[in-house]
């Protein structure tokens, strides 16, 4: 129940303070409402409330309590605003934090303040969201009084330079406005790139605390669901209509081609708590694609004659060059014109424009989905020519289909009679069969030629062999026996009687590639593989001859056998190797 109305109570002038939260149990709470009779406890000097479930406004008769110097209001469910009577006590602590009161700081707690003559030294209004507006500028004087954390959770702020970017709020219950809400955003219907979508905001006012800022997002559907955060406007207190262009990034390549968007713009005013209103555009059509030739049996249905009937592959030079085309396919808006080019394609891929037809030149009919555009154009016999026709829908984006390629043959009156055509197949015929004899000819020299220098080479091969086993029976007489064992020197020593005396005696071989340097010159590329096979060669003889390679200097060799006669048998046989080693060009 209320509290009873203290100026009945017996002795009312006799009561010093009132404490309900200091000495009560923590289970124990006050309910109702502060009465406007405690302003009859005259000699009150202290009220104290602490955490309890009080419900109402504070007196306003507390401003005539004279000597009433600390009051505790904390911690209850108070609403209404502060009642600006307080400003005639003397109180030097007010706490009335963590409540529910709004409104302003009133001015007239000015008096409160110690240079005012008041003698105010704490005071708490913090965690009362409803609190807004400006801090007077006395409780700057003093600024002990009124500390930053006493008024935290408030829409309170100081006065600059004391002011806090962020904080505090003008006091406005209501929210923004638009005087006509179809024209508060004015959007493209039509649009091929969000990023380039341009819209206007304007009409949105608020007369207490004007816009603060806009907030607009993109859907798919009016309002706020599903949308794409896209950008904060600070607007400060001004009401003055802008323009904006839509930021959304890479997020623009995630939403579907030719579906319908909205935007919703949110305009924030002033107050604290801010309080906003939203609009929404009207559709936005996204179109990326171009417009598309129309498939007819597979090809882009553009043909070169004038009824759309048949594609052409050829013409007769001085004949009407005559196009037919079906509407292209445009799913998004619609195309509003075409145009028209004739290009000639040369044999080397250069392409050269002749003619340009258009829209005025061009002919549609919506009833058969067609375009026909015709002209007497110079086309050259033997050329080639392919025609192009470029569709444009509302937003100016353009697609291009192509005709098959056209090929110009004679004029009809230009035609060659039956005997000249024999007379020209003859004389081709003719000069194939010349042609021919002369082609066979020349094939025959060359391969005598070849088979020449072939037999040279085998009779050359032949001659070293020989100079080869000479030299053999020469240096180590018949008894070696290799003259009559390996006549061609085709196999390498692999059965030579050796022994651990033989060591006795060891031979140094050095191989050299005669006219490197010169070779090299001429052919890096050839020197390089000749030079590979021949250490090749060079190492696979050593092998097999029981040699050991010692050092290698660009393309000679250094290697050590166990006889004299392995190193010349070595030498003999890897030189017989290499003369018969060919190269890619044959040398």
């Amino acid at each position: 129940e209320d509290c009873p109305d203290a100026g009945y109570l017996p002795g009312a002038d006799h009561v010093f303070g009132l404490d309900f939260g200091t000495w009560k149990p923590a289970s124990s709470k006050l309910f109702g409402n502060l009465t406007e009779g405690l302003g009859n406890l005259s000699e009150a000097r202290m009220f104290f409330f602490l955490i309890n479930h009080l419900r109402g406004t504070i007196p306003s008769a507390l401003g005539k309590l004279g000597k009433l110097n600390r009051m505790v209001l904390r911690n209850n469910q108070l609403t209404g605003t502060l009642p600006s009577q307080l400003g005639e006590t003397r109180l030097k602590s007010l706490l009335v934090d963590s409540n529910q009161l709004t409104g302003n700081l009133p001015v007239e707690w000015c008096k409160l303040v110690v240079r005012a003559g008041g003698s105010l030294a704490t005071m708490a209004v913090a965690n009362n969201p409803g609190l807004c507006g400006m801090i007077p500028e006395c409780f700057q004087w003093d600024p002990s009084v009124l500390e930053p954390q006493n008024v935290a959770g408030t829409c309170l702020d100081f006065p600059p330079p004391a002011s806090r970017p962020g904080f505090g709020g003008a006091c406005d219950s209501s929210p923004p406005t638009c005087a006509h809400p179809a024209s508060c955003i004015d959007a493209p219907k039509l649009i091929s790139n969000l990023s380039t979508c341009v819209f206007t905001i304007h009409d949105f006012v608020d007369e207490d605390s004007g816009i603060r800022e806009y907030r607009w997002f993109l859907g798919n559907s009016p309002g706020l669901a599903n949308a794409i955060p896209s950008q904060i406007v600070s607007m400060g207190n001004s009401t003055i209509f802008d323009t904006f262009r839509i930021e959304i990034g890479e997020q623009q390549n995630l939403l579907p081609n030719g579906l319908d968007y909205y935007i919703s713009v949110e305009a924030v005013n002033g107050a604290c708590p801010e309080l906003t209103t939203t609009i929404s555009s009207g559709a936005i059509r996204l179109d990326r694609s171009p417009p598309e030739p129309h498939s007819v049996d597979g090809h882009n249905g553009i043909f070169t004659n004038i009824n759309c009937d048949r594609f052409e592959g050829h013409m007769h030079s001085g004949d009407l060059l005559g196009v037919c085309w079906y509407f292209f396919d445009e799913k998004e808006t619609e195309v509003t014109f075409y145009e028209l080019a004739v290009l000639r394609i040369f044999p080397s891929g250069e392409v050269d424009t002749v003619a340009n037809f258009s829209s005025s030149g061009i002919s549609c009919h919506p009833a058969i989905l067609q375009c026909k555009a015709s002209r007497d154009i110079d086309l050259q016999s033997g050329a080639t020519y392919s025609v192009l026709v470029k569709a444009h829908n509302s937003l100016n984006i353009s697609g291009v289909g192509e005709s098959l390629l056209l090929r110009i043959g004679l004029s009809h009156s230009d035609k060659v009679p039956l005997v000249e055509w024999m007379s020209l197949l003859l004389v081709a015929a003719l000069s194939l069969l010349m042609a021919g004899s002369i082609f066979y000819v020349l094939y025959q020299r060359a391969r005598t030629r070849a088979l020449q220098a072939e037999s040279a080479r085998r009779q050359e091969m032949e001659d070293a062999q020989a100079l080869l086993r000479r030299t053999i029976v020469h240096t180590f007489g018949p008894k070696a026996g290799w003259a009559a064992h390996y006549p061609k020197l085709g196999l390498p020593c692999l059965h030579c009687n050796l022994h651990s005396q033989d060591w006795a005696e060891v031979a140094f071989v050095f191989t050299d590639i005669e006219e490197s340097t010169r070779m090299s010159n001429a052919d890096p590329r050839l020197y390089a593989e000749m030079q590979e096979i021949h250490d090749q060669v060079i190492r696979e003889q050593t092998t097999l001859h029981n040699g050991y390679e010692v050092n290698t200097q660009g393309d000679s060799f250094e290697i050590v056998f166990q006889s004299v006669e392995l190193a010349v048998r070595f030498c003999l046989v890897a030189q017989m190797r290499l003369l018969q080693v060919r190269i890619n060009n044959g040398d």
